[in-house]
């Protein structure tokens, strides 16, 4: 099924380049299956097509689907990941070993402090200006 585009949200400009990138992702994936189902004569084994969601975030992803336990059952003998690299040119294809495209664009950091009266800034442990010095 295509989404038409006004089908999908229109946030702001970040919010509908990832939605296009999610959409082209999705279906170049979907592309390859059909074409490799139709060449199938001249081939043989198994192919099992993944769509990772939640990659952009931590947790999600690949990681997620591990936990899941999703290769339990079917351990694959080899593994291609595929990802939008906008910075290509149209027509060419990039290919690299190993990890790739690892999202660096999140962290999750817990401050603890402890409380106290404005007054008093020496006797407390501020966690606002702690997470304040951690960000700058």
């Amino acid at each position: 099924m295509l989404l038409k585009p006004k089908t999908v949200p229109q946030k702001n400009t970040y919010f509908r380049t990832m939605q296009r990138r999610r959409f082209l992702q999705s279906f170049s994936l979907a592309g390859a299956a059909l074409i490799l189902n139709k060449l199938r004569e001249h081939w043989s084994g198994t192919i099992r097509f993944v769509f990772q969601p939640g990659e952009e975030v931590l947790p999600g992803g690949a990681s997620l689907m591990l936990e899941e336990g999703m290769f339990d059952q079917f351990q694959p003998g080899k593994l291609l990941a595929q990802h939008v690299f906008p910075e290509l040119p149209a027509g060419h294809v990039g290919f690299r070993a190993g990890e790739y495209m690892a999202s660096t664009d999140e962290i999750h950091i817990k401050v603890l402090g402890k409380g106290g009266h404005g007054a008093l800034p020496h006797t407390l442990k501020d966690p606002v200006l702690t997470a304040a010095q951690v960000i700058v």
